[in-house]
């Protein structure tokens, strides 16, 4: 089963995401702080990180950098309620593979994870 790491300071949005994830086929694994996200990596790898940058303990772009850097396979998606082109531009140059805006639709969100396991289900197959 494949899984979507989601880390975000809002308990609300995880508890409105976290089981619409979950009923489209995804184990889900959530967080209110960076840290306990991170430490969680150390014994899981998650196949998504959808990551919130404004997190109350740490920046999410160390988060980022932190991911990246250590587990370069781990495709994270930056979440933002500012669509800020810089800050697009900070996450994209610390390895983020998207940047989605808030508020979004979950059927979007749905479409996007499809889209993104249906591509790498074809490089696997032809690599």
């Amino acid at each position: 089963m494949k899984t979507i790491l989601l880390i975000d300071d809002e308990e609300e949005y995880l508890s409105l995401i976290s089981p619409r994830i979950e009923k489209w086929g995804y184990s889900v694994a959530s967080f209110l702080e960076g840290k306990k996200a991170l430490e969680y990596l150390q014994s899981n790898k998650p196949d998504i990180m959808l990551l919130d940058l404004g997190l109350p303990d740490i920046s999410g772009m160390k988060v980022l950098l932190e991911t990246k850097t250590k587990y370069p396979e781990i495709a994270v998606w930056v979440v933002s309620a500012f669509n800020d082109p810089d800050l697009r531009a900070q996450a994209i140059k610390l390895k983020a593979d998207d940047f989605i805006t808030k508020p979004f639709l979950p059927g979007e969100l749905k479409v996007k994870l499809q889209e993104y396991f249906n591509q790498r289900n074809n490089l696997e197959k032809e690599g």
